[in-house]
């Protein structure tokens, strides 16, 4: 899930879609989809946010932002924005 849109250079990256970000959805389309199938009262249980903060060690992320064009700050604070939710609904 995403809190925000990507930029352009990573949203269009095979790198970014194979690391599952570049074709995640925006959280609040994904609760949309989910009421507009017919699901109620949805709950929204828990949000944990990436730890960014370890990928700047990591070399990939650092490859991958001289890949892209980006720097490696504006990667993270990208990514910053990847989260991982759980969601609870009734379909009546």
């Amino acid at each position: 899930m995403l809190t925000k849109p990507l930029p352009e250079e990573i949203s269009q990256s095979l790198d970014a879609y194979v690391a599952c970000v570049a074709g995640a959805l925006i959280k609040d389309d994904y609760l949309s989809a989910i009421k507009a199938a017919g699901f109620i009262d949805i709950k929204l249980l828990t949000e944990k946010g990436y730890p960014v903060e370890l990928l700047v060690e990591e070399p990939r992320a650092r490859e991958i932002s001289q890949k892209l064009g980006l720097p490696l700050e504006k990667l993270m604070e990208s990514l910053s924005s990847v989260v991982s939710i759980s969601v609870r609904a009734y379909k009546p």
